[in-house]
């Protein structure tokens, strides 16, 4: 009888050991989906957020193109709104210069300094590049006898409004700025110009004749003339639309393109020169 009872017992025990592992497992569990729960919750929550933050800067964004943006990084090809050049926009050019017979050009290398722009390839910044023209066509341009100023002649960051606003105090005939181009499909290329959206003709007949000189190097893609910006018709770029004078944007080669980086670097001086041939054709049409 002790036996029984005995073996009866081990039996309960047991039984109410498999129970309450059972519980324990099965809290676990309960525990374990909560936490899974809460997590995808908070993720969910999060992107959410984030989406809402996207898309609150994007509108900040478009809201304030047209302030004034002091952040010496941004690259002073950001875009603006586009508003009509003034129609007195080169009187401070021809009218000005006749009397000393000067002819003034201003040269912006784009970016600078903290604002490497585009990388492309990987072979090297944007930055460098343009400053390397730049310095080629400020001498191919001198030995036409032209006055050039220069936004930076070495590597430091300038402000968008400090680049348009040197052009607009030495009262250019014009403001070229040079720039790279890049594109996530390496095999696009060529050399293209930007005009204000509303198609002024001296700024246009300028970036033709520039061009037109790339072109006739026979080393180039010509990809023409565009007007506005990359992003839309509704915007122009920052410095066609706040310079006073006539003014192109050169967009020379995609750095995304291995044929155009050993072009431009190898053919620096050429290319140089075939942009200040197209100046000075330009400047000479304008009785300059």
């Amino acid at each position: 009888m002790r036996d029984k009872k005995h073996g009866s017992s081990v039996k309960k025990q047991s039984g109410r050991y498999r129970q309450r592992y059972k519980q324990v497992m099965l809290n676990r569990f309960i525990f374990a989906g909560i936490i899974i729960i809460i997590v995808l919750l908070g993720t969910i929550i999060g992107i959410k957020k984030y989406r809402a933050g996207l898309d609150e800067n994007t509108k900040d964004n478009k809201n304030n193109s047209e302030a004034v943006n002091n952040n010496a990084d941004d690259d002073n090809k950001n875009n603006d709104k586009n508003s009509d050049k003034p129609d007195n926009s080169f009187v401070n050019s021809a009218a000005n210069h006749k009397e000393d017979g000067k002819r003034i050009v201003c040269i912006d290398a784009g970016h600078g300094g903290r604002d490497v722009g585009a990388e492309g390839d990987g072979t090297g910044y944007e930055k460098d590049d343009t400053l390397k023209m730049a310095l080629a066509l400020k001498s191919a341009l001198e030995k036409q006898g032209v006055t050039v100023y220069m936004t930076r002649d070495s590597d430091k960051t300038v402000s968008k409004e400090e680049r348009v606003q040197l052009a607009n105090d030495v009262k250019a005939d014009l403001l070229v700025s040079l720039h790279r181009n890049e594109y996530g499909d390496s095999g696009v290329r060529g050399f293209e110009a930007w005009v204000h959206s509303s198609k002024p003709k001296d700024s246009t007949d300028a970036a033709e004749k520039i061009q037109n000189a790339l072109k006739n190097t026979g080393y180039i893609k010509n990809r023409g003339v565009k007007f506005g910006s990359q992003t839309s018709e509704e915007e122009d770029l920052y410095i066609n639309n706040h310079s006073v004078g006539p003014s192109v944007l050169l967009e020379m080669g995609f750095m995304s393109n291995s044929d155009d980086n050993n072009l431009y670097r190898n053919k620096t001086e050429e290319l140089a020169d075939a942009v200040g041939k197209g100046i000075v054709e330009w400047l000479a049409a304008q009785g300059l």
